[in-house]
């Protein structure tokens, strides 16, 4: 659940920048773990004979 708040912490001494390229990064990755986890399987065929969505 998400809720309307921050955080705030110290990133020791490295700059802005090098924050802004790691958060760009992580949003990349999160992209593409997202694109692979809406991934569908594709249905498998029904045998010879079946009809399809039939449960056995």
């Amino acid at each position: 659940m998400w809720t309307p708040s921050f955080y705030v912490g110290s990133a020791g001494n490295i700059s802005a920048g090098v924050i802004e390229r790691y958060i760009q990064e992580q949003r990349k990755h999160q992209v593409d773990d997202d694109a692979q986890s809406l991934q569908i399987p594709p249905l498998p065929h029904p045998a010879p004979g079946e009809r399809p969505g039939a449960h056995p």
